[in-house]
């Protein structure tokens, strides 16, 4: 059996191919979630992030401009929700530590 490269597996999902997309999710999950909890530090929270990145892989394959380079692509939309998810915690953070030193 020929292992298909990430490229043609793209071209597959482009073409409707949901089965393609399932093997990009089982290709490539544990380096996403590894990643992610790499940079969070969270197993729970790595999980999640993934899960969004593949979600919005898939809505975006249509505009990936090299299909070959896939893995990379999730890296950095992964990387960038993990950042974005710490962002949003730590400013939640603040908040509830300013409301609290104003209770006081």
């Amino acid at each position: 059996m020929r292992t298909e490269t990430d490229g043609h597996l793209v071209l597959r999902v482009r073409a409707g191919d949901l089965a393609a997309f399932q093997d990009i999710i089982n290709r490539h999950r544990a380096a996403l979630v590894a990643l992610a909890a790499a940079r969070l530090g969270s197993l729970a929270d790595a999980e999640d992030v993934a899960q969004e990145a593949f979600v919005q892989a898939y809505f975006h394959l249509p505009k990936l401009r090299k299909p070959e380079a896939l893995l990379p692509w999730l890296r950095r939309v992964t990387e960038r929700l993990a950042l974005t998810l710490t962002y949003l915690v730590r400013r939640k953070w603040k908040r509830l530590r300013k409301a609290n030193n104003r209770g006081t």
